[in-house]
């Protein structure tokens, strides 16, 4: 059995975070890409239209199916699906070689660009409402006349949309022969970086855990895996879902599949013969996910642990 086998033998025994297959959600995306479809079918018609608040709502709308399509196909089951081409080789100068695993840019990019869409639809909209008692939307041969209110509007919800990728947090994580280091950006006013480095000697136990949302009557768990270390973490200062004792690695918000990353963490940390392979030119196999059918299976008849 070669390591990369032994990685998805052991992600596949008992995940941790079982991948299911959700037919309904899939049903469901499978649906509004039908929607998609349809607006992509009927958007030369809406372009022929005089009304310019028309162009706007199907723009919206169709980018609206599409991230609604890629959100519940997601919501499925349908994620993690190979080796992120971002998971790459790393030369450390302080630590030396290393695999780099970064953190996905996925959802602030599409919360930006629905923002982005969404605004200025509705701005046109509600003008066009108050202004024109017998209209909804602006007709196109009186677009000029509320040019400067558009333009301001959607100039200044741009800039509201452009935030996402402005304020946030970012984490890169390295897995070194000597240990794991973790680099998390907060972006908020201004940008400061915490870094933070822990030998795999120092570390007392490898333990998966949760993060839960609730929402709308919806309980949502977003795998963490913690970092045990004996004494105070070392680091300047302790980032959000950090304790006194623990380092947090939000592995929700990484590029890797959750389960294969926490059992190479794992190997790593009780494995020391097995180290070395962090610094081979193909080390970042060691977290190609298992193939996703495989995870399917895996999950069924696994209980929930959270």
């Amino acid at each position: 059995m070669d390591n990369q086998e032994m990685v998805h033998a052991e992600a596949l025994a008992i995940p941790n975070w079982p991948q299911r297959f959700r037919h309904f959600r899939l049903a469901a995306g499978l649906a509004s890409a039908c929607g998609f479809v349809f607006i992509a079918v009927h958007f030369p018609e809406i372009l022929s239209d005089d009304d310019i608040g028309i162009w706007w709502l199907g723009i919206f709308t169709a980018i609206a199916f599409a991230f609604l399509t890629y959100s519940l196909i997601e919501a499925s089951g349908f994620f993690s699906i190979g080796l992120s081409r971002r998971i790459t080789p790393h030369a450390d100068i302080e630590h030396g070689p290393c695999i780099e695993i970064p953190t996905g840019r996925k959802t602030p990019f599409l919360a930006t660009l629905i923002a982005a869409l969404a605004a200025p639809a509705g701005a046109v909209m509600i003008y066009a409402w108050a202004t024109h008692a017998d209209a909804v939307l602006i007709p196109r041969d009186e677009v000029a006349e509320h040019v400067p209110f558009i333009a301001s509007t959607a100039v200044s919800t741009l800039v509201i949309a452009l935030l996402p990728l402005r304020i946030r947090s970012t984490t890169v994580l390295r897995l070194h022969e000597d240990g794991i280091r973790r680099r998390a950006t907060i972006r908020r006013l201004r940008v400061r970086t915490y870094d933070t480095f822990v030998k795999w000697d120092d570390i007392e136990d490898v333990v998966p855990d949760v993060y839960t949302v609730h929402a709308r009557g919806a309980t949502i768990h977003y795998p963490m895996i913690r970092l045990r270390v004996p004494g105070p973490v070392p680091t300047a200062r302790l980032v959000p879902f950090d304790e006194e004792d623990e380092i947090a690695l939000t592995a929700y918000a990484l590029v890797s599949e959750p389960n294969a990353l926490f059992e190479l963490i794992r190997r790593l940390h009780i494995r020391p013969e097995d180290r070395h392979l962090v610094a081979r030119p193909d080390s970042v196999d060691l977290l190609r996910p298992a193939p996703l059918f495989d995870r399917f299976r895996a999950a069924r008849g696994v209980e929930t642990r959270w």
